[in-house]
């Protein structure tokens, strides 16, 4: 049985999850202007944390309220962003749909399987892949909030 540690396994999951989700998602399906470095990484951030909550959706007694939480945070924040709460709203929904239709979730489930993670293995991953996406999504807001003010 191969064994993983549970930090190899923590942090090899966003890495996987953004190359996975955000390269299908374009500038154009987005219908957006071009966005700033800064905007980028906040959008980008901001579908790893939507993802990572979907994807554990089904681990432990998750639920969808992380994801709806996730979805919402990101509306409000684009919608600040860009000025303008339709493009908001329709971003979104790009990756909403993006994600749903892709489900990482079975990608993740794949990932535990490959490594024969425990139930309690499952669940502390994910709170620590949803915790650790939250929490570089709201350092981007914060950056570039913090460089607007400037």
């Amino acid at each position: 049985m191969k064994m993983i540690s549970m930090k190899r396994l923590v942090f090899t999951l966003p890495v996987v999850f953004t190359c996975v989700f955000l390269a299908p998602v374009t500038h154009a399906e987005l219908k957006q202007p071009t966005l700033s470095a800064q905007q980028e990484t906040v959008l980008k951030t901001a579908t790893s944390y939507m993802v990572s909550t979907y994807a554990c959706r089904n681990v432990g007694d998750t639920g969808l309220g992380p994801y709806k939480n996730a979805k919402q945070r990101t509306s409000d924040t684009l919608s600040v962003m860009l000025k303008s709460p339709e493009q908001a709203s329709k971003i979104t929904a790009v990756l909403d749909n993006k994600i749903e239709n892709t489900d990482p979730g079975e990608q993740l489930q794949r990932q535990f399987d490959s490594v024969h993670a425990t139930d309690a293995v499952k669940m502390n991953a994910c709170k620590q892949l949803m915790a650790g996406n939250k929490d570089r999504f709201e350092l981007s807001v914060n950056q570039l909030t913090k460089s607007s003010e400037d």
